[in-house]
């Protein structure tokens, strides 16, 4: 579990724009074939939640965290819908 929690702060540090980049795998390849789905995904989003909010994190700053965290769930959860892709460039927007 320690490992896990390792890998989860070093992902959030990045994905929130810590000073170090994020060096595992892409999200898509660490999880797959893990059986992770949106239900799964929204469990562990909530519980973030409901720690900063336990933390004191004001709310601002909690929304920005999920604005940031909650397209990856195409990554993630193998049920979730793609994002739908930038008309012009045709890449997924995020």
């Amino acid at each position: 579990m320690q490992r896990q929690i390792g890998k989860q702060i070093d992902f959030l540090a990045a994905a929130m724009g810590g000073p170090l980049p994020y060096a595992g795998p892409s999200l898509k390849q660490a999880h797959q074939g893990r059986g992770i789905q949106l239900r799964h995904f929204t469990l562990v989003a909530e519980h973030l939640v409901a720690s900063f909010r336990d933390a004191g994190v004001p709310s601002a700053a909690i929304d920005d965290i999920v604005a940031l965290l909650a397209p990856l769930a195409a990554d993630i959860a193998s049920d979730a819908p793609e994002p739908a892709a930038d008309p012009v460039t045709s890449a997924p927007v995020r």
